[in-house]
């Protein structure tokens, strides 16, 4: 099959949308001719703290609700499939057989091929999300270019309690402002007080209501498998820096733009957390640092890096918010992951990392929980 860009729901309007909320009903429209689609979708998979390359076929209906991939990688990655109907599962697993497996719901994630796939369905099918998107749970980000298009770059908010513990988590969509379709996504989401970024799926062609035969949805009893090198994993689980390690040589921004690098902005015991303006943890943390004794005296310095957000917020939250931190901006603050980021093993935030007087590391934690829990924490007891 030809993939190519449909544009049968082009209205030829290039302006920017009034709001966040017109874009996504203008979004609804068009995938409401919309009853399956093929997509052909770029993204990255996280493998031990390294990100790794990959490309994949998806292909979803609506109504029966079916989704199936095809996963294709690097050499650290196999070729994966994976295919959803009813509440069966068929993927590929260990040593690329096939598998089969009844699930409790269709978000079951059994390999990799399988999240992509996930996403994409409720990307084009969960309307219900969209329906219910009003002016306080969405918010426009700005227009930005997408495999050569111009979309709006918008996000929604939503809230879900599974098994009396609420998930909260931002979706955000970049919409072709000629199709009205969505060319790419990016979800963080919010729990046990601390934030995590997927990776952003690119979509590179798209094909509506394609015709399809009874096999288009099958499995392979066996998918290729190549032999791996996978990463070695040297390491502790939060990130790539272990206790007594210097900080690295790299480069971040001061709210005046200049380059400086971050262990420049180490001096005596400092603190430096990783941040975004829309992280609700981070915001937490924030104001119990301003209110440590350490920090009002000037004992421990904090060193506040932004990051997975536009330098216009970083620098407007920070001059608005005055907390007595030095604040800084990692110089590719826009990007799932940047040198910054994947040097320090940040892949949640806030993610915060405690240095003493000589440079080297004491240690680092994910999340905020309370005041008195991060007072134990910077004070090493």
């Amino acid at each position: 099959m030809t993939f190519a860009l449909i544009f049968a729901f082009a209205t030829g309007a290039q302006a920017q949308p009034d709001s966040a909320l017109s874009a996504i009903r203008a979004m609804m429209t068009a995938l409401e001719r919309v009853e399956s689609v093929e997509l052909q979708i770029a993204g990255e998979v996280n493998l031990v703290g390294k990100l790794e390359p990959y490309t994949a076929t998806v292909k979803a209906t609506g109504t029966p609700m079916r989704y199936w991939a095809k996963l294709e990688g690097t050499e650290q990655i196999d070729t994966e499939y994976a295919s959803f109907s009813g509440a069966t599962v068929s993927y590929t697993g260990d040593a690329g057989k096939r598998e089969v497996r009844e699930v409790p719901t269709y978000r079951a994630l059994l390999n990799h091929a399988s999240a992509p796939a996930v996403q994409l369905w409720q990307l084009f099918f969960d309307r219900d999300r969209y329906r219910n998107a009003t002016e306080e749970n969405t918010f426009y980000v700005f227009a930005e270019e997408v495999e050569g298009r111009t979309c709006d770059l918008v996000g929604l908010v939503s809230t879900e309690v599974r098994n009396d513990e609420t998930f909260a988590g931002v979706t955000h969509i970049w919409i072709d402002r000629e199709t009205h379709l969505p060319l790419a996504t990016h979800r963080v989401s919010f729990a046990r007080g601390r934030a995590g970024a997927a990776p952003k799926i690119v979509i590179r062609a798209t094909s509506i209501n394609p015709a399809w035969d009874d096999s288009a949805f099958d499995v392979p009893e066996q998918a290729p498998v190549r032999t791996m090198k996978r990463p070695e994993v040297e390491q502790d689980v939060l990130g790539n820096m272990k206790p007594g390690d210097a900080c690295p040589d790299l480069d971040v921004q001061q709210q005046d733009m200049q380059t400086v690098k971050l262990k420049s902005l180490i001096k005596g015991r400092t603190l430096v957390s990783f941040w975004a303006p829309w992280c609700g943890p981070c915001i937490g943390e924030m104001k119990a640092l301003s209110e440590l004794p350490e920090v009002k005296s000037g004992a421990l310095r904090v060193v506040a890096v932004g990051c997975f957000d536009s330098k216009q917020n970083i620098r407007a939250f920070a001059e608005r918010e005055k907390y007595p931190f030095m604040f800084a901006i990692d110089p590719d603050c826009e990007a799932a992951t940047s040198v910054l980021t994947k040097t320090m093993g940040v892949s949640a935030i806030p993610h915060a990392y405690l240095f003493g007087a000589d440079g080297r590391l004491i240690d680092h934690w994910i999340g905020f929980q309370d005041g008195e829990e991060l007072a134990k924490k910077v004070r090493g007891k």
